[in-house]
């Protein structure tokens, strides 16, 4: 009888601990679960269209230069030049396998600079031609950032720390090497 009792014991006891384990178990998973739920990736992140690599460069001035002579056909002209340029330097990127909203997802994740933000807008990202230079390029992405309510424009560029680090990239360089892509968005997003 004894004997029967201390067993009775010993299963309840180990229920129990089974028990304890399990709710221990539970509790541990769902606080890991509802972090998981308040973390960087809970940030809407919208692009708005053309949703593409762009450039503005020497063609918008070619086409403000064309306009007195041939008048709107000239802006025209001037954007189409500028297009062209943007249409190499994607497709640089893509045969290459360098994606944009991958590469800015990871710094939304990673980045203190959007650690409260609510929703981001991509207005416009790409490369431009910086203070009448060389063909020297920066990288430029325009965002609205959306926090505690209030909307922030903001212009992320590579353009100082390019100067900080004297790396000067040619447009040349940009339509060619798929790494100086990459390279200049991530100075951008810095």
């Amino acid at each position: 009888m004894k004997l029967i009792r201390n067993s009775k014991k010993f299963t309840l006891l180990k229920n129990f601990l089974i028990l304890i384990t399990l709710l221990i178990a539970c509790l541990f998973n769902t606080s890991c679960s509802s972090s998981f739920l308040f973390s960087q990736d809970s940030v809407e992140i919208t692009y708005r269209s053309p949703d593409r690599i762009s450039f503005q460069g020497k063609g918008a001035g070619a086409g403000m230069a064309l306009m007195s002579t041939m008048g709107p056909v000239g802006i025209a002209l001037g954007v189409a030049i500028d297009e062209g340029i943007a249409k190499d330097i994607r497709s640089n990127a893509e045969s290459s396998g360098i994606d944009f909203k991958s590469i800015f997802k990871q710094t939304v994740k990673q980045s203190d600079q959007f650690k409260q933000a609510e929703s981001i807008e991509v207005k416009q990202y790409g490369f431009v031609i910086k203070n009448g230079s060389k063909d020297y390029v920066a990288a430029e992405i325009h965002i609205l950032v959306t926090q505690g309510g209030d909307v922030e424009q903001r212009k992320l560029s590579s353009w100082s720390e390019q100067q900080d680090l004297e790396r000067w990239v040619t447009l040349d360089e940009l339509k060619t090497d798929p790494d100086v892509i990459k390279e200049l968005f991530l100075m951008a997003l810095k």
